[in-house]
This record gives structure tokens, C-alpha cells and sequence, in this order.
């Protein structure tokens, strides 16, 4: 039997997955039709499974087509990541007896190491550790529907539709730990005086929430309806003596997760002579020159992030982050950051990014158990992968979604990466770890 060779790629967990870049049969190419996954759209995929000495190949996605024999290739993610182009590493594959051999070759007939592992090891290495569900801006208000500054439709009641739809599916898969909206809850053009109850409507609705806590950040929305203090109280922040809103929390060995207050400096839910107010105050009129400040009109590029709806780390935040990041590097711990507001130039526009993300940015490469930053504010949505391959995912908004839309989704965590699935409008992307 001829081995196929393969190039070691991202394979959503759903599907077995393989390219290959040479057939069973010597000088026989198998082309498939399985391109459309956004990362891989360039090569030509198969599904291929191996039972005993009898090769399958299909052209099906469903797991639902798979042959029901006992296959490892029906029990196992086989989760390659793709070769980098200076090594051009790929992976033969060889159903023997029972076990799968694993080898690395640089030529199809060239060997450079060879592993073997059972099927019970296979399935341990890439079986997934803990799960968890995203969604972002959801604003709901009871009000018609309407448009963003910019003429994006907004369809306010509808969010509490697509949030119910959310929860229901992550109680449906029964295997969701515990689940992160990051932030925004209800919208600025929600009258004030429901601006408690709507809270309250969609508070209950993550409530019916079974799989585990329900995590939650401050964003601007949040700040136009309820003052600080209330806010830290109906989500659940831990409480401290200065106020704070962000924390961290270890949902499983050897994980971090981060949640920052992106409006720790802000004109917005502080007291009117609170010192992070008198200091935001004083940077946006020292850089934005408009009358209303959340107008970024004349500010070019980057400066465009000196806007009323965004705002900024404090140093006391700082220092505690750096804290948290150097004991997680110690523990060996793996970083996941969390932010309304989004940490860098490149996944999102400037005018949704944070005041200080540079300094942010700096914090966080100083330290090597950062491994993604995920975020809302941006409701379109973004992605990057900087110089220290960090990811910054920026989620789809819930409130952009027309009815019948949906925008949320769930994170699946490996040992070697995070797998996000989205949902209607949420993209799906596998996060490799380095």
C-alpha cells in the first residue's frame, strides 16, 4: 500500500480533513472539492480514511457520510498544522494493525524520524481540553430599528432573539464550560429609565445559561446606561476597594484568562472629579479638536482612536497585568486576553481601538504565555496575528445581525491551539499556539 503524503494543516474538528499532495497510486493525483474554508481556499482538499489496508477516499464533508467502521480516522481531530515554506515538512499517515505510524519527511522517500503512538495515545494528544462560548455587543433595546453613525443597520430588539439563540445552542452541546461576552449589553439609545430592566432582560437570558459562569467586560454602551459600581455588581466583577473592573480568572490547569477594563481611563462611568475623568478629559482635548468628541474628523490614522467612545489602561492596571503575566510565564500558564476594546492597529479600525494599545501591546510581548486577544467594539469584525504571534481576534457584533442571522459562537481549546467556531456572521479560525 502507498502511503499518501500530506501537508500538515488546521482541520476543523467536525471533519478528517487531509490534503494530498500525492495519491495511493504512484503518478495518480487526487484533486478534491473541499476548498472552501477561507485559510486553506488555495489547496485542494479530500477527505481521506484509512481502514485496515483499504484506503477510502470521499468527496463528503458531513461526518455523518463517514463509513461506521472503527477507523481512526472517524475517532481523531487529525489537526495538522500547515508547514512553513523553509521547511516543507509533511506527514505520512499509515494505518498498521491498529495503530498509526507517524512520520516527518522533508522527500517521499527520504525519513527523517518515525513515531508510533496507539490510537488511545492519538486520541489523548489532540482530544480537546475545555470549551467556551463568545459573543459580543449584543446592545439590546427596546426600540426600533435603526442605523450606526456610519449607516450600518442596527436591529436592536432582534439581538435579544440571536443572544437566546446563543445560549440554547451552547446548553444543546452540553460540553461548554463557561461563556464570555465582551461587552456592551444594552445600547446608549436605550431609554434611560429601562436601562435597568434591559440589563436585567439580558442578564436573565445568560442566566439560562447551564454550562458554567457567564464572564462579562465593561464596554461604552454599558457605561451610558449604569454607573461603574452598578455595573461591576450586576456582572459579577469581583469586588474591590478601588472599583475595578478588570480580573482574571483560570478556568482549567495550565490557562489564563485576562479580562481588562478598556474605559479604565475614561470620561465614562467614573465620578465627574474622579482622576481617571480629569486625566481623559485632558488628553482628549489636548488631541481631538472637535466640539463633540466622539467625532474623530481630522484626526488622521492612528490618532483617530482619541475618541469619547473608547479610552484607555491606567497604570495601576498596568502593573497588575504585568504582575499576572509574569507569574502565569512562571506557572507555565497559556494567556488569553480580553478586551472590549481592541489591542492592535491591524484587526481593526483605527477609530475602535484602545487610547494606549501600544502600551499594552509592549506589556503583553514582554512575556511569552500571551497566546491570543480576543475583543468586541469593532462590530464588523478583524484579525491579526502580530510580530510576537499573538492573535487578536476581533468577534462579530450581535446587533448588526438582520433577523434570521446570527453572530456567536464557541472556542474549543487544545493543547497546542484554540478553535474558534462561529456562528452566522462570527468567523471561524484555528489559533495556533508557538
Amino acid at each position: 500500500m502507498h502511503s499518501p503524503i500530506i501537508h500538515r494543516i488546521a482541520l476543523r474538528p467536525e471533519f478528517v480533513r487531509i490534503h494530498c499532495a500525492r495519491a495511493y497510486k504512484p503518478q495518480r493525483e487526487i484533486t478534491g472539492v473541499l476548498a472552501e474554508q477561507q485559510p486553506y481556499s488555495h489547496l485542494r482538499d479530500t477527505l481521506v480514511l484509512l481502514d485496515g489496508e483499504n484506503p477510502v477516499v470521499g468527496k463528503s464533508v458531513g461526518a455523518e457520510k463517514f463509513p461506521a467502521k472503527d477507523s481512526i480516522m472517524n475517532k481523531v481531530d487529525l489537526a495538522f498544522k500547515e508547514a512553513n515554506s523553509a521547511e516543507r515538512q509533511t506527514a505520512v499517515e499509515v494505518w498498521q494493525n491498529g495503530r498509526i505510524e507517524l512520520s516527518l519527511t522533508s522527500s517521499p522517500s527520504s525519513r527523517l524520524d518515525v513515531t508510533s503512538r496507539s490510537k488511545v495515545d492519538l486520541m489523548e494528544v489532540d482530544s480537546i481540553l475545555f470549551s467556551f462560548g463568545v459573543i459580543t455587543d449584543v446592545q439590546y433595546a427596546d426600540i426600533p430599528d435603526g442605523f450606526s453613525f456610519g449607516g450600518t443597520p442596527r436591529f436592536y430588539r432582534h439581538a435579544l432573539e440571536v443572544q437566546h439563540r446563543a445560549v440554547t445552542e451552547w446548553n444543546e452541546h452540553g460540553k461548554i464550560s463557561f461563556a464570555i461576552h465582551f461587552g456592551d449589553l444594552v445600547d446608549g439609545k436605550c431609554p434611560k429609565e429601562e436601562s435597568s430592566k434591559a440589563v436585567s432582560q439580558v442578564l436573565a437570558i445568560f442566566d439560562s445559561f447551564h454550562g458554567g459562569p457567564v464572564y462579562h467586560m465593561i464596554g461604552n454602551h454599558c457605561l451610558y446606561n449604569l454607573p461603574r459600581a452598578e455595573l461591576n455588581r450586576v456582572f459579577s466583577i469581583p469586588p474591590s476597594v478601588d472599583g475595578r473592573s478588570y480580573y482574571d480568572f483560570c478556568p482549567a490547569a495550565g490557562f489564563r484568562f485576562v479580562v481588562l477594563d478598556g474605559y479604565d481611563i475614561s470620561v465614562l462611568g467614573w465620578p465627574e472629579d474622579h482622576p481617571h475623568v480629569q486625566l481623559a478629559t485632558h488628553m482628549l482635548n489636548s488631541v481631538n479638536p472637535n466640539a463633540d468628541k466622539n467625532s474623530p474628523v481630522g484626526l488622521d490614522g492612528l490618532m483617530a482612536r482619541f475618541v469619547m467612545f473608547n479610552g484607555g489602561v491606567g497604570r495601576d492596571q498596568l502593573a497588575w497585568l504585568n504582575i499576572v503575566l509574569h507569574n502565569a510565564s512562571r506557572a507555565g500558564e497559556k494567556v488569553v486576553i480580553c478586551s472590549h476594546l481592541p489591542l492592535h492597529p491591524d484587526s481593526a479600525s483605527p477609530s475602535c481601538l484602545c487610547w494606549n494599545f501600544d502600551e499594552v501591546l509592549d506589556l503583553l510581548h514582554r512575556h511569552d504565555c500571551v497566546v491570543a486577544c480576543f475583543s468586541g467594539h469593532a462590530h464588523s469584525g478583524g484579525y491579526t496575528q502580530d510580530s510576537c504571534n499573538i492573535h487578536h481576534v476581533v468577534l462579530e457584533a450581535v446587533l448588526e445581525c438582520p433577523p434570521g442571522e446570527n453572530a456567536y459562537g464557541r472556542v474549543d481549546v487544545f493543547h497546542d491551539r484554540l478553535s474558534l467556531r462561529g456562528i452566522g456572521r462570527m468567523v471561524s479560525r484555528d489559533l495556533f499556539f508557538h
